[in-house]
């Protein structure tokens, strides 16, 4: 097996796999769609060749028999049914999971095999004895395109990949092979194989047209097949992800787990021209530094210094800026994910039930997308399980038999803002405050007094949960604390909205990437913290004398404005140190609702990665995450917002 080809296979598998499962979805909603049983055909036979390529003869034959049943089902020799979508998206779940085993071990074990040939069986049963089987086109099985690109240097650029096999009797009709391939526009690499082996020279027949030719271009697929419409009968053109490339990482020196990123050839390139900004900053650097350590002028080194630092700063910025893009993928790639475990569970359940997807064309962070679904699993889960109804108890209900879910994202600032919605019975409040004051969670008078909203935190708290039982899905609220601890720890949030009998909504909030926080470093006694710029209105000096006591607490006036006045060591859960004839005050909030903030002293102002609280910090309250500064030492970043809430 080609380690080499692996990491082209598993990116190229995952996107088929999802065209395919998505277009399978579609068919079993419209059997009648136009083009969607070729889609699935065309996914499935690409994926069929490649493995081909690797060896993996227990996946190809199970592609194949999945071929033949799209075939029976597109002859009309066998209608489309439940149970053959059912059949096809266990194909495609399989392949998935080929996949996985091939990216983590680099070989699948044999119980995958086992598995393909139980499902063969049920997808010959479908197709039935006397269906035609679809075969690949003679002499090709789509495996020539990744050998192409594999052995291409120019691979990068091509938008088209062109196989021609001349008849053998292409000489005596006047054709010159590698003059008809040369014709084709955008022209950028060109192979000539034999067909077949040439075998002993005594058998050698020079007449006979023994060639096989594989080319690249930049033009697309249309235009190379004009160019070579006058042998259309001996190409196969396809059509490749323009200017993509793949980039693989290993993440595990011990094992194989490769983590792959499709990337925009022109960001490699910005990337590139960045490195050598940085090169020459460095250089500049370099020669200012010496001209201090020979004895030369002060000022004009300083003057130097100064001015290679500010190219340096442009050259990280712009280089955070571009590696921060080429990290960004759409959510689809997470999205796409659960329209088919909707339809699983509800089967399995039985229940109904079509999940709903909008906003995948928004671009996250690929971290953000790859931890956030396993908290979003256990969401639909128990969305599907707990808060969807049977179809008689919804119609009993006046609803639809079947269930919608909505998964929706879309961009707000800085932030990526996602909803779960289902249409099901919904929290019951009543039942929530019932069993935290059973479990000892709030007291009988303290849950009295809580409004819907805050009733609805109290799923969150550890092992909480309203079911009677627990299914083999789920239990709606176990492991909600879970849920808010995995989004915590991606630098989100999340809460719960309901209403009784109309369902029940998750809002999650993320940062949509890495992005560098502009913090002022801000001093609690012996402590240090890092205050963001954003929560920060101003910053005043307060008279001790100007603050009046309102009640339990205390405020001043700015501006003819009465703002309220708090410690920041006291809302850390230590005390007050602000001792002192003027006080030191971030002014927090706007113009709706400002707060201010006493601190014992302010300091620079920096601008670092922001990175998420993890371990035990992990949702720690009042903390946005972690910044290094320059000296190594680790600053923990406030969230004034909520610590003064």
């Amino acid at each position: 097996m080609s380690d080499d080809l692996l990491p082209h296979f598993i990116v190229e598998g995952r996107e088929l796999t999802q065209a395919a499962g998505e277009d399978l979805l579609a068919l079993e909603r419209d059997p009648e769609g136009a083009g969607l049983i070729d889609g699935v055909f065309r996914a499935l036979h690409t994926l069929k060749g490649s493995a081909g390529l690797f060896d993996l003869p227990a996946l190809s034959a199970l592609l194949q028999d999945a071929e033949t049943l799209l075939g029976a089902l597109r002859d009309g020799a066998q209608p489309m049914s439940r149970a053959a979508a059912s059949a096809l998206l266990d194909a495609v779940g399989e392949t998935e999971r080929w996949l996985d085993a091939l990216e983590s071990d680099g070989s699948p074990p044999a119980s995958l095999a086992i598995a393909a040939a139980a499902l063969q069986a049920r997808l010959g049963a479908l197709s039935g004895a006397s269906a035609p089987a679809v075969a690949a086109p003679p002499a090709s099985d789509g495996a020539w395109v990744a050998a192409l690109l594999s052995s291409a240097s120019a691979g990068a650029q091509a938008r088209t990949a062109i196989r021609y096999v001349p008849t053998a009797e292409a000489y005596f009709r006047g054709d010159d092979p590698i003059a008809v391939l040369q014709a084709t526009p955008g022209l950028i690499h060109m192979a000539i194989a034999p067909r077949t082996g040439f075998g002993a020279l005594t058998d050698y027949a020079p007449f006979d047209c023994n060639l096989e030719l594989t080319a690249l271009s930049t033009a697309s697929a249309e235009e190379a097949r004009a160019a070579l419409r006058f042998v259309n009968d001996q190409i196969e053109v396809a059509g490749l992800a323009a200017r993509a490339a793949v980039v693989a990482i290993e993440t595990s020196p011990p094992g194989r787990s490769l983590r792959t990123l499709r990337v925009d050839a022109a960001l490699v390139d910005d990337l590139a021209a960045l490195v050598d900004e940085l090169v020459i900053a460095k250089n500049a650097l370099a020669h200012q530094t010496g001209l201090i350590v020979t004895g030369g002028e002060a000022p004009v080194a300083g003057r130097g210094l100064v001015s290679a630092q500010a190219t340096l700063e442009r050259a990280v910025g712009r280089l955070h800026a571009s590696v921060t893009r080429v990290r960004m993928v759409p959510l689809a790639q997470l999205f796409s994910r659960f329209p088919r475990l909707v339809r699983d569970l509800a089967d399995g359940l039985g229940k109904k039930a079509e999940l709903v997807v909008s906003g995948e064309d928004v671009a996250v962070d690929k971290a953000i997308v790859d931890g956030l679904f396993e908290p979003l699993l256990h969401l639909v889960r128990n969305a599907v399980d707990h808060g969807v109804e049977t179809p008689a108890a919804r119609q009993a209900a006046g609803k639809p038999a079947a269930a919608t879910l909505t998964l929706s994202a879309h961009a707000q600032g800085d932030e990526v803002l996602i909803e779960l919605r289902d249409d099901g019975a919904g929290l019951d409040g009543e039942r929530i405050r019932e069993v935290a004051v059973l479990r000892g969670v709030v007291t009988g008078e303290d849950a009295a007094r809580l409004t819907d909203p805050e009733t609805f935190e109290l799923i969150f708290a550890p092992g909480f949960s309203t079911a009677a039982t627990v299914s083999d899905v789920s239990g709606r609220g176990v492991g909600m604390d879970v849920v808010r601890r995995a989004v915590a720890g991606l630098g989100g949030r999340v809460r719960v909205d309901s209403r009784r009998g109309e369902g029940a909504r998750i809002h999650l909030a993320l940062p949509l990437r890495v992005v560098l926080a502009r913090v002022m470093v801000v001093n609690v006694g012996d402590e240090r913290f890092a205050a963001p710029l954003d929560d920060i209105a101003e910053t005043v000096r307060v008279r001790r004398e100007a603050v009046t006591g309102i009640r339990a607490g205390r405020a001043f006036l700015l501006r003819d404005e009465v703002v309220p006045l708090m410690s920041l060591g006291e809302l850390l859960g230590g005390a007050s140190r602000d001792g002192g004839e003027t006080l030191t005050v971030l002014v927090v909030g706007g113009a709706e609702r400002r707060v201010g903030v006493v601190v014992d002293g302010l300091g620079e102002r920096l601008e670092a990665p922001l990175r998420p609280m993890s371990g035990l910090l992990a949702g720690a309250a009042g903390m946005r995450g972690t910044i290094l500064q320059g000296d190594g030492a680790v600053l923990m970043v406030l969230d004034l917002a909520e610590l003064t809430a």
